[in-house]
């Protein structure tokens, strides 16, 4: 399957949908190191892309760059500042990266205020209403 996908972007190498492809395969299969270097790629073929954009800041956070994550999801941010997946992301990473319980809850408070039907974010909260009251 990489190889196809490999081919197809070889093929194609300014269009930024089969570099997507390979991206989300690898990550997918769990490849994280790999998926940075296309998802990268798809960013530089598409810069406006949130979703490539926020897909490589939880690669960074699968290989334990908890701060390269959090700077890419800035950037998504900056994309779209009301992009719920980022935001969840943003939770995830201060509260399981970086411990900042706070910068967790502000982004977990966006993310409530948008969409407090958000998949997943009942547990979230309860997640870091735990952390948080850990000494």
């Amino acid at each position: 399957m990489v190889q196809s996908l490999e081919q197809q972007v070889a093929a194609n190498p300014q269009d930024p949908v089969p570099t997507l492809k390979l991206a989300d395969y690898l990550y997918d299969q769990g490849e994280f190191e790999q998926a940075i270097r296309w998802y990268q790629k798809a960013v530089d073929l598409d810069p406006r892309n949130v979703d490539a954009s926020t897909d490589l800041g939880t690669c960074y956070f699968n290989i334990g760059k908890a701060d390269d994550a959090l700077r890419q999801f800035q950037h998504s941010l900056t994309i779209q500042p009301r992009h719920q997946p980022t935001l969840y992301n943003i939770v995830v990473v201060n509260l399981e990266g970086t411990h900042d319980y706070k910068a967790a809850r502000d982004a977990w408070e966006t993310l409530h205020r948008l969409n407090p039907s958000y998949p997943k974010i009942d547990a979230l909260k309860q997640k870091l209403d735990e952390a948080s009251a850990r000494p």
